[in-house]
Parts: structure tokens; C-alpha cells; sequence
């Protein structure tokens, strides 16, 4: 029992610590929860801002990059025309040096014809028009690069213009877009499902306090019947302690009588044997003198049969004599035949008391043996058997005493030694035998009754067991709830978390 009231307070004191981490853990959670709502709220519109200025980045940056295209194009098809006009310088060269030398050669020979002359001016002269008309194009090109360098400079200002603006822009024009009313309706459903999440939440916490107040109240039933259990157990245990004391006072008194007794026995034992020889040396010289009264009655008979046939011989009253005679003789017959019965009854009857006699002595002896084996049993097996021992003992001081009596019984039978009077003292024997085995059946009753009760204890003990066991179970089974509950909360919890830091 000990150690299940310290496993009972360990696992209260297990169960409070559970207890305060799980409250730890929900003031954690609801932090956190507040932090993350906070923290997504800011991110949120960080993410609005951010989106709308990387769209405006990206439309400045396509607009950039035609810009450059087209710069690049421009470039390409200077590159082009400076190439036409280096060829348009070279052939021009060429042509003003073959002009050179026809005049050179003209001037030399003293003339050409002047079909060539003409010829060769024409052929300059549209040379010098390509030549203005390929400077015309590339002005005009040159002027389109200054104008498309000055857009592309403008369209750099504008670019960075809208980064700045990017940077800072203002919360009207946010709100104002569809991306945003977008977000804001999304958001709306979400903060609806998260309200609805933190009900089914709330839910399950006043489901899970409902069940933690029901386990508590359980427990403390639980505890108030052990600890009423254990005051019974107690109460019990203390009765039982005072009532086994008593038992071992109780045995130890019987041991001191039954040692007592026994020493007693043992000195009247030769007390008894002398009686008892004193007995039969009485009985014998009363069989002795009984046969010198047969003998002396006989005698007498005999002298009075000769005084009878004396008297017939002297009168006339012969004959009535000789019948009185015969009459007397068949009278003392009968009465020599009756005195022979009654002397085998006696003898008979003593015969009968020396079986008796020896009877019971073999069986004290027998007793006595008994006893000591009983004795060396007992103090064996004193701690195990303290009730049956005490029991046997009074069993067998009740024997004692009853053989003690019946000895004293058969002292004064013997000492009144009448006839009438054995017959009363046989039936007073087998009535006082009787009354001894109506007393062991008795005993044997009580003995009954004591091992009932025992068991019925040993049942009354085994009902609080199981009660106990079914208190432990019963704990255990919410404790496993208990667990269960806190594992759903723990996943709802990072279900609800994981939702969030999702938005």
C-alpha cells in the first residue's frame, strides 16, 4: 500500500508538472500566434508595396531595354553609313585623282578630246551628290541618335524617378489598385477561416479543461477512496494486531496451564498407579473374604443340615424335617448359584474395569506421546498456527481435565464400592463422554466459523485490490486520454501556424 500511495504521489506530481509545461507552452503559443499575426500583417503589406514596385521596375526596365535596342539599331546603322561614307571618300579620292591626273595629262599632251572632259564631270558631279545626299542622311541620323539619346536619358530620370517612387509610396494609391482589393478579399476569407479555426481551437480547449476537471475531480474520488481504504486497512490491521495479542496472552495463559497440568499429571501419575494397585490388592482381599463367606455359609448350611437329621432322628417330625431339609438344601443351592453368578459378574466386571484401566493408560500414553510430537510441532510452526495450536491445546486440557475426572470418579466408585451405584456411574461416565464429544463438535463449529471469517476477510481484501486496481486502470486510461487530447491540441496548434505563416 505504500507503495502505491508514492507511485499515486508521483504521478500527481508528474501530472502537475505536466500540467504547468502544458500552460507554459499555450502562453507561448498565444505569443507566438500574436507575433506571427503582427509579423504577417507587416509582411503583407510590404508584399503589396514590393509587388507594385517591381511591376513598375519591370515596365521601366522593358522600356529601358527597347530604348537600348533601338540605340543599338541607331549605332548599327551609323556604323553602316560611315562605312558608305568612308567607301563614297575613297571613291571620291579616287575620282579627284583621276580628275587630277586628266587634267595633268591634258595640260601635258596639249588637249583631249573633249567627249572624255564631259564624261568625267558628270561622273564628279554625281559623285558630289551622293556625297551631299549620304551627309544629309547621316545628319539626319546623327540627329535622330542626339533626339533617341535624349529619351533614353530621360527614360534613365524616369526609371529612377519611379524607383524613388517605389521607395515611398503612398497608401491611397496602394489601396486604390485590383491587386490589392484582390488580397484584401482573400484576406477577408482567410481571417474568416482563421476565426472559425479559433473557435473549433476555443472548442477544444473548453473540451479539453472539461475533461482535465472531470480527471481531476475523478482523481480526487479516486484518492479520497484509497485513503478511506487505508483507514479501513488500518483500523482493520490494528483490530487484527489487538485480537492477535490477545490470542498470544491468551496461548501463553493456556501454556502456563497446560504445563501446570502437565507436571501435575506427572506427579499424580505414580499417585494413580499406586491407587490403582491399591485398588486391585483391595478388590482381590474383597474377592478372598467374599470366598470365606461362601465358605463359611456353606459350612453353616452343612451344620444345619446335620441338626436337621439330628432332629429327625429324634422325634416324630421326621419326615416335615427331612422336607424343610430339602427345601433348605434347594434354597442353598439357588442361593450357592447366585452367589456364584454374582461373583463371575464381579469377576467379570473387574476384569472389565483392568481392561478399562489399561486402556486408559495406553492412551495416556498415547496422549502424552501425542502431545510431545505436537509439542515439537507447535513449536515449529508457532508463528503459522497460533489459533490451531491454542485450540488443540484446549482440546487437549479439556481431555485432561475430563481423564483427571473420570479417574476421581472411578476413585470414589472404587471406594464406594455398592453395586447399584456402578450402573449410575457408567451412564454418569458415558453422559459426561458425551457432553466431551458434543463440546469438540462445538469447537469444531468455532473453528469453522473462524476460518469463514478469515476468508471472508481475505474476499473483503481482495474486493479493495480489485477496487484499487480498477482505480489504477481507470487513471490510466484517462492519462492515456489526457495525452491524446494534448497531442490533437499540438496538432492543431501547428496546423493553425503553418496557416498562417502560409498567408
Amino acid at each position: 500500500m505504500c507503495k502505491q500511495v508514492q507511485a499515486a504521489a508521483c504521478e500527481d506530481d508528474s501530472q502537475s508538472e505536466i500540467v504547468n509545461v502544458n500552460q507554459t507552452v499555450l502562453d507561448e503559443n498565444r505569443r507566438l500566434r500574436d507575433l506571427a499575426t503582427l509579423l504577417q500583417g507587416r509582411h503583407h503589406k510590404m508584399s503589396m508595396e514590393y509587388n507594385e514596385l517591381v511591376d513598375k521596375v519591370t515596365s521601366s526596365e522593358t522600356k529601358v531595354s527597347e530604348m537600348e535596342t533601338t540605340v543599338e539599331d541607331l549605332q548599327w546603322d551609323i556604323e553602316k553609313l560611315r562605312n558608305r561614307e568612308q567607301k563614297l571618300n575613297k571613291h571620291l579620292a579616287e575620282a579627284m585623282e583621276q580628275v587630277w591626273s586628266g587634267y595633268s595629262s591634258t595640260g601635258s599632251s596639249g588637249g583631249l578630246p573633249g567627249g572624255q572632259i564631259t564624261l568625267n564631270i558628270q561622273k564628279f558631279e554625281s559623285l558630289n551628290a551622293e556625297l551631299e545626299h549620304n551627309q544629309e542622311l547621316a545628319n539626319s541620323r546623327m540627329a535622330e541618335l542626339e533626339k533617341l539619346q535624349l529619351e533614353l536619358q530621360e527614360a534613365v530620370r524616369e526609371s529612377e524617378k519611379l524607383k524613388m517612387d517605389l521607395r515611398n509610396i503612398p497608401e491611397e494609391v496602394v489601396k486604390e489598385t485590383l491587386e490589392y482589393k484582390c488580397l484584401q478579399s482573400q484576406f477577408s476569407l482567410l481571417y474568416n477561416e482563421s476565426l472559425g479555426v479559433k473557435t473549433q481551437l476555443d472548442e477544444a480547449r473548453a473540451l479539453l479543461l472539461t475533461a482535465k476537471n472531470a480527471h481531476l475531480r475523478q482523481i480526487e474520488h479516486m484518492e479520497s477512496d484509497e485513503l478511506s481504504l487505508q483507514k479501513k486497512l488500518r483500523t482493520e490491521v490494528i483490530q487484527l494486531e489487538d485480537t492477535l495479542a490477545q490470542v498470544r496472552k491468551e496461548y501463553e495463559m493456556l501454556r502456563i496451564e497446560f504445563e501446570q497440568n502437565l507436571a501435575a499429571n506427572e506427579q499424580a501419575g505414580p499417585i494413580n498407579r499406586e491407587m490403582r494397585h491399591l485398588i486391585s490388592s483391595l478388590q482381590n482381599h474383597n474377592l478372598q473374604l467374599k470366598g470365606d463367606v461362601q465358605r463359611f455359609k456353606r459350612k453353616l448350611r452343612e451344620t444345619q443340615v446335620e441338626i436337621n437329621k439330628l432332629r429327625c432322628q429324634s422325634g416324630d417330625t421326621g419326615v416335615l424335617i427331612l422336607e424343610e431339609t430339602t427345601n433348605d438344601s434347594i434354597d442353598v443351592k439357588k442361593e450357592e448359584d447366585e452367589d456364584q453368578e454374582e461373583e463371575e459378574e464381579r469377576r467379570k466386571e473387574l476384569e472389565r474395569q483392568r481392561a478399562r484401566e489399561r486402556e486408559r493408560e495406553r492412551e495416556a500414553e498415547r496422549e502424552r506421546e501425542r502431545e510431545r510430537e505436537r509439542e515439537r510441532q507447535r513449536s515449529d510452526e508457532m508463528k503459522r498456527k497460533d489459533s490451531d495450536t491454542l485450540k488443540m491445546l484446549r482440546v487437549e486440557l479439556k481431555k485432561a481435565q475430563e481423564s483427571q475426572k473420570e479417574m476421581k470418579l472411578l476413585l470414589d466408585m472404587y471406594k464406594s464400592a455398592p453395586k447399584e451405584q456402578r450402573d449410575k456411574v457408567q451412564l454418569m461416565a458415558a453422559e459426561r463422554k458425551s457432553k466431551a464429544e458434543v463440546e469438540e463438535l462445538r469447537m469444531r463449529v468455532r473453528e469453522l466459523e473462524e476460518r469463514e471469517r478469515k476468508e471472508s476477510k481475505k474476499l473483503a481484501d481482495e474486493d479493495a485490490l480489485r477496487k484499487i486496481r480498477v482505480a489504477e486502470e481507470t487513471i490510466e486510461h484517462l492519462q492515456k486520454k489526457l495525452a491524446a487530447t494534448k497531442q490533437v491540441t499540438i496538432f492543431f496548434i501547428i496546423l493553425n501556424l503553418r496557416t498562417l505563416m502560409s498567408l
